[in-house]
């Protein structure tokens, strides 16, 4: 089982440690840039966004870091699955933007096409 990561990580060139909060502040820029929304929740351990569409704010995916294969920081979403290392923003978008896109299909359905 994989430990969620503690906010801690390795030294970056030019920028001191990265915080989880701080990877998640990038991941939420990205998404931003993509077209979703976003709300850090980083009150809570361990720290997570909240990834919405604009038009449905109470329905979403959450995401957190966790340690990944050999130690290597991951964003993983709620269900526990790890959706891409955090350094690759483009892969995590996507695969976040894809999941919310399968979920937000059935939430804006027609009660009968449920």
């Amino acid at each position: 089982m994989r430990q969620a990561a503690t906010g801690d990580r390795a030294p970056v060139a030019g920028r001191g440690r990265l915080t989880d909060a701080d990877r998640l502040d990038m991941l939420a820029r990205a998404l931003a840039d993509a077209g979703w929304s976003s709300s850090p929740r980083y009150e809570r351990i361990p720290p997570l966004i909240h990834v919405f569409a604009p038009d449905l704010p109470w329905f979403g995916e959450s995401v957190l870091v966790a340690d990944g294969p050999a130690g290597v920081p991951w964003f993983e979403s709620s269900t526990g699955d790890l959706l891409a290392p955090c350094d690759d923003l483009t892969c995590a978008v996507g695969e976040i933007a894809a999941g919310m896109a399968r979920l937000l299909a059935i939430a804006r359905a027609e009660p009968e096409e449920r």
